[in-house]
């Protein structure tokens, strides 16, 4: 005899995932990347920063220069200056985020934005990518976008040139459909 079928419960989403909220207010935020620019006669790595829209899933992508801290405070100043204000922040243990926000919180309190100057920020465990589905499958999008393009390329950008490709990969993934679409 077979034991009953039961299906297995699934864990309630955040909060910020349902909330109707202005974009970008509830975001995940990730890392991608390495990709090799031109600078000068030199060639110097580069990377993308993936923000993502909590409750529509539309993406934000900002070009990291360096891994650092430094850098990744500049891209997310990028972000609220564009988008808005920041009240929620999702993301993995990434040493740049960790340094980052431990510095917002020491030397730059309040100063992140001045119309909204609280940002909470929630960590993942660490060695746990599935928490962050919404950004990562973003981010698998966005390296088979930018593999076509970089093709069309051939690895020849500037780290000022990566920055469209970045933006026409913003383009693509905010254009895809939310829902079905029903003809009645």
């Amino acid at each position: 005899m077979c034991g009953k079928h039961t299906i297995p419960p699934m864990a309630t989403l955040p909060s910020e995932r349902l909330e109707e909220a202005i974009p970008f207010t509830h975001c995940d935020i990730d890392c991608f990347g390495q990709f090799v620019a031109k600078d000068g006669h030199k060639k110097r790595k580069a990377y993308g920063l993936m923000i993502t829209y909590l409750s529509s899933r539309a993406v934000h992508i900002e070009l990291l220069e360096y891994m650092t801290s430094d850098s990744f405070i500049n891209a997310l100043r990028n972000l609220i200056s564009i988008r808005g204000a920041v009240s929620t922040i999702r993301c993995d243990q990434g040493t740049n985020f960790i340094g980052a926000f431990n510095d917002l919180a020491k030397n730059l309190e309040g100063s992140l934005s001045s119309s909204h100057p609280h940002v909470k920020i929630n960590f993942n465990p660490p060695h746990s990518s599935p928490m962050g589905g919404v950004w990562e499958r973003h981010i698998w999008s966005a390296r088979t976008i930018l593999r076509g393009l970089g093709q069309k390329h051939g690895g020849r950008l500037s780290r000022s040139q990566l920055r469209t490709p970045f933006y026409e990969v913003m383009a693509v993934i905010n254009s895809r459909l939310l829902r079905s679409v029903f003809n009645d």
